[in-house]
């Protein structure tokens, strides 16, 4: 085999690693006054990247005074991640860098579990009860 064959098939494995490496980790930005529309919309995005198997990086930027509480920051992220993607595994703490506080999140290993059908007080489904007509 000659050199240069070596070479290119070097560059075209290369080519091929950094191809499978883009895009395992997602990144949403939020803010301390995010408002609930806008946060809906992020997680419902967040979601999505997790669904397909993708890491999420939740980045909380904080301006001017914001600066002088980050544990404040630190909590919201937290709380965003606990109470709106439940299933979802922290990889670790939020971590602070600079002016922004982020957190990694992967996806559960056993994967989202289907939203179960609504049931009225007795168990039925709300589609299978009798109306009288």
């Amino acid at each position: 085999m000659d050199f240069g064959k070596f070479q290119y098939e070097q560059k075209k494995q290369a080519k091929q690693q950094k191809k499978q490496r883009a895009g395992l980790v997602k990144e949403i930005r939020l803010s301390m006054k995010i408002g609930a529309h806008d946060l809906e919309y992020r997680l419902k995005k967040a979601r999505g990247f997790l669904e397909e198997g993708q890491k999420v990086k939740f980045n909380l930027m904080m301006k001017g005074r914001e600066n002088a509480n980050p544990k404040a920051a630190m909590q919201r992220v937290k709380d965003i991640v606990a109470e709106h993607i439940p299933e979802a595994e922290a990889e670790a703490d939020p971590v602070r860098a600079g002016r922004s506080i982020s957190m990694v999140v992967a996806p559960p290993k056993g994967g989202f579990k289907d939203p179960v059908p609504e049931t009225d007080e007795s168990g039925a489904d709300s589609k299978d009860v009798p109306t009288d007509e």
